[in-house]
């Protein structure tokens, strides 16, 4: 076990999980990746980072929810990005508390990943500016620089990295219900393309962002004036293959959630509720009908 050196030089960052509100698929770009818009909305679960320095190296281990704990792991790949771009000797040592499950939908591993950027750069001295670190978050994945900006909710463009601040969820309280599976974005991704039936490069209108996520869910009990905005495309792609994530859905809905979306490229599903609780209600049905994964969260402010 690592064991921390002078805590005056630890780095202690929370790495918040993210639900999207609405997911549309626009198209295949040439380079193999797609066209997306999104909202997408940080949420009080989270991951905890620790970063001290060390002599030379980069030493790495987790508990918790079971990630890779070498190279391949965003941590790690953050961390060595990191030191080769700033050219400062790599010496650092990460713990990560895992605490949101894992190739869930949730952002996990990219929140982790901006979670080390971030941890990194203040350790050695704050030298890279904000757009500096969403520019290498980029290179590790298309959420990452989503979880370096300070916004809480943001719609996203391009492969999900061109974003715009949006005002935050308020008062409404989050369920989240994952069936203790994995799925891949990747496998999402290319099922969705390989079983849609139109154009891909046709596969949703553009929408213009709301200026406000309140009113954007104010909206929701007029539906279906355009039922096709409220939707995760990836929807596609996962229940066919995954009955549950339909199912966990079905019971969010009753339960009374405004909204009740699979996240990201899934499994796990959210309902946003209008009040505590109702909130509380749904989460102790969601217990007993679909195990220990399931949790009771708020956006963060």
């Amino acid at each position: 076990m690592l064991s921390p050196g002078d805590q005056r030089d630890e780095v202690i960052l929370d790495a918040p999980a993210k639900i999207n509100l609405f997911l549309k698929i626009l198209g295949r770009r040439p380079d193999g990746y797609h066209d997306l818009q999104s909202l997408m909305v940080k949420v009080d679960l989270s991951d905890r980072l620790r970063l001290w320095p060390i002599d030379s190296g980069i030493q790495f281990e987790f508990k918790g929810n079971e990630v890779p704990d070498d190279s391949s792991n965003l941590v790690w790949k953050a961390a060595k990005l990191f030191y080769r771009h700033t050219g400062i000797p790599e010496g650092v040592a990460i713990q990560l508390e895992k605490n949101i499950p894992v190739a869930a939908g949730l952002g996990g591993g990219s929140s982790d990943g901006a979670a080390v950027l971030l941890a990194l750069n203040q350790l050695h001295g704050g030298g890279l500016s904000e757009n500096t670190l969403a520019d290498l978050g980029k290179r590790l994945g298309a959420d990452v620089p989503f979880f370096i900006r300070p916004y809480s909710v943001a719609y996203a463009q391009g492969v999900g990295d061109r974003l715009t601040q949006v005002s935050g969820l308020g008062h409404y309280e989050i369920v989240l219900v994952n069936p203790g599976f994995s799925v891949s974005t990747k496998w999402a991704f290319e099922t969705f393309a390989l079983t849609s039936k139109v154009n891909p490069y046709i596969l949703a209108p553009e929408w213009d962002y709301p200026a406000s996520t309140s009113t954007y869910l104010r909206e929701i009990p007029k539906f279906p004036v355009d039922v096709a905005v409220m939707a995760n495309d990836l929807e596609k792609a996962t229940i066919p293959h995954h009955s549950v994530v339909g199912e966990i859905k079905a019971v969010l809905q009753k339960c009374g959630a405004l909204l009740s979306l699979m996240s990201g490229s899934g499994p796990t599903v959210f309902g946003v509720f209008p009040d505590h609780d109702r909130a509380v209600a749904g989460f102790e049905i969601c217990c007993r009908n679909f195990g220990k994964m399931v949790y009771l969260t708020k956006p963060l402010p």
